[in-house]
């Protein structure tokens, strides 16, 4: 590594204070709950490689051995925001995702952040 430690949103998030890393990042799509139930509101998968978080998972999907059955397993799932893939196992996540970091060289860790196809959002400040 080369030392130097940069801070970065997931995809489609962006900073909550324009050039302030402290105030976190939020989505720049709406998020449909399970109460919602939207059913206008379609998701993909945006795949963030050799990437983990803390492991604060709600649900392991044992039967993914693949990337692409973790990414339908979170797709299908109206809790799940985010999953780790990792050796294998799919770890369904809730946001917020904490001390992400890169891991260089290891090719087995995954992250798949579900995103709204839909156009982006203003948010009303």
């Amino acid at each position: 590594m080369d030392g130097v430690t940069r801070c970065e949103c997931l995809p489609e998030f962006s900073l909550v204070i324009p050039g302030n890393w402290s105030s976190g990042c939020e989505r720049n799509f709406f998020m449909g709950g399970c109460k919602d139930m939207d059913q206008n509101v379609s998701y993909k998968i945006k795949s963030l490689d050799n990437t983990v978080w803390e492991d604060t998972y709600y649900a392991l999907s044992k039967n993914t051995t693949t990337k692409e059955d973790s990414e339908n397993a979170c797709l299908e799932d109206c809790n799940c925001d985010a999953a780790l893939f990792i050796d294998g196992i799919c770890r369904k996540q809730k946001l917020p995702l904490r001390y992400g970091r890169r891991l260089q060289g290891d090719d087995s860790n995954v992250t798949l952040v579900k995103v709204s196809i839909r156009s982006s959002f203003t948010r009303s400040s």
